[in-house]
């Protein structure tokens, strides 16, 4: 499993739309993650719950970032070609 707290400093410093590379590889790498926190059993341990819920909020969250990032960077775009 990637180090999330990586892929999230990645985030951060993202720019650029849907379409370009970084963009799909950190979508893809952050939805594996949750994908690899799914497959785990927490055999009733709140502890281990607890942890993948705060885990899979933190995921979420960067893919939402990493969207709205990437909407904006497009609408930018889309308003600087109205313009000219």
């Amino acid at each position: 499993m990637d180090n999330v707290q990586d892929l999230e400093k990645q985030v951060n410093g993202f720019h650029g739309d849907q379409t370009s590379k970084e963009y799909r590889v950190l979508d893809e790498m952050l939805t594996r993650n949750l994908l690899t926190l799914d497959g785990i059993e927490t055999a009733n341990r709140d502890d281990i719950r607890e942890l993948r819920k705060k885990s899979i909020k933190n995921i979420n969250s960067c893919i939402s970032i990493l969207e709205t990032k990437a909407k904006n960077s497009g609408e930018n775009l889309v308003n600087l070609v109205a313009t000219n």
